[in-house]
């Protein structure tokens, strides 16, 4: 065991204290744009595709820094197009975060050692806001940064080392997601995105260090998938031309 350091609660808060105040509020502007939609008379279309990456993880053992032990992630997504501004996207994504440090332990006179990995998968439906006018096959709107929010559901399932002990956990948790990408038009039916997204549970137990050991009981556990993803795009609405119009 190890002397308990004085400081060591206030070193994790920072990076999530701001997550928490800004995630409501963006996730709420972005389904609010999702239920009115702007410029409906453009062409609607849906994308379909899959999308790799990594994922990483904040909480009682690493509270803030962000790409801390990345580790694969994978999925597939669909995308409904309401327009160039406003997109609807769900999909699903396999991933794990695993992290190793040092906690109190519950009488607060020492530190333990913990080790944990965990398995995540998420159902998430998030809707998008282009920055600049995009459609994927388009030449003049062929790319632009965006921002998205919304919500999940997400199973975890893992295995930590506490010291010497081992055990193994699972369990069901929503999640508000919000983050921001970037949209590129490959082709005229193929669209390339990257993107930074952020989840906040509503569990503190992702990572196995709940009550007692929990250094803040308040705070709940974080996750991020840092995705780039293939489309293929379907449209549901015919180009105008000149057979068209009526004269």
């Amino acid at each position: 065991m190890i002397n308990l350091p004085l400081k060591i609660r206030d070193k994790r808060r920072s990076m999530k204290d701001v997550c928490q105040k800004q995630c409501s509020y963006i996730v709420v502007v972005m389904l609010v744009g999702m239920v009115f939609p702007l410029e409906l008379q453009a062409q609607q279309s849906v994308e379909v595709g899959i999308l790799g990456g990594m994922a990483y993880y904040n909480g009682d053992i690493n509270p803030g820094k962000p790409f801390v032990k990345p580790q694969a992630t994978f999925g597939v997504l669909a995308r409904y197009n309401f327009n160039d501004r406003w997109t609807v996207k769900g999909s699903f994504t396999h991933g794990s975060v695993t992290a190793k440090g040092f906690v109190p332990t519950p009488d607060n006179s020492s530190i333990m050692g913990v080790n944990f990995s965990t398995n995540i998968d998420e159902l998430a439906l998030t809707g998008e806001f282009n920055f600049w006018k995009y459609e994927t096959g388009n030449n003049f709107r062929r790319m632009s940064p965006y921002i998205m929010g919304g919500g999940g559901l997400f199973h975890y399932h893992g295995s930590v080392f506490k010291d010497t002990d081992y055990s193994n956990y699972s369990g069901f948790s929503p999640a508000l997601i919000f983050g921001f990408g970037f949209k590129y038009s490959l082709t005229k039916k193929l669209g390339l995105a990257a993107e930074w997204g952020m989840r906040k549970t509503f569990t503190d137990n992702l990572d196995n260090v709940s009550y007692p050991y929990a250094t803040n009981l308040n705070e709940k556990d974080w996750y991020n998938f840092t995705v780039a993803s293939l489309t293929y795009k379907i449209d549901l609405t015919r180009p105008m031309s000149c057979k068209n119009l009526t004269w």
